[in-house]
């Protein structure tokens, strides 16, 4: 009995714990929902990825130990660094 009280208790601690989890990820959500949506598939990319090595094809990102791999303006953080190429329709008119 002692032990089924003991494992009764951690799955009621581990079940209040996911639940606190939900709902911080639940309000930072609601609040920046880019953002969050971002970092939850960078963390399942991370995650995913684990352990397995990783190839960067960006002579910029020579000698740098983070790259952030966001869209700048639909996450609010400026214009981005290089310029869109233009349309070859524009072009023609």
């Amino acid at each position: 009995r002692d032990l089924a009280d003991a494992e009764s208790a951690r799955l009621k601690a581990k079940a209040e714990g996911d639940r606190k989890a939900f709902l911080a990820r639940h309000a930072a959500h609601a609040e920046s929902p880019d953002l969050t949506e971002f970092r939850l598939l960078w963390d399942t990319l991370g995650t995913a990825y684990a352990g397995r090595p990783k190839l960067i094809l960006d002579p910029r990102a020579a000698g740098r130990r983070h790259l952030w791999l966001a869209d700048p303006e639909r996450l609010n953080l400026g214009k981005p660094m290089a310029a869109e190429p233009e349309r070859i329709d524009e072009a023609i008119d």
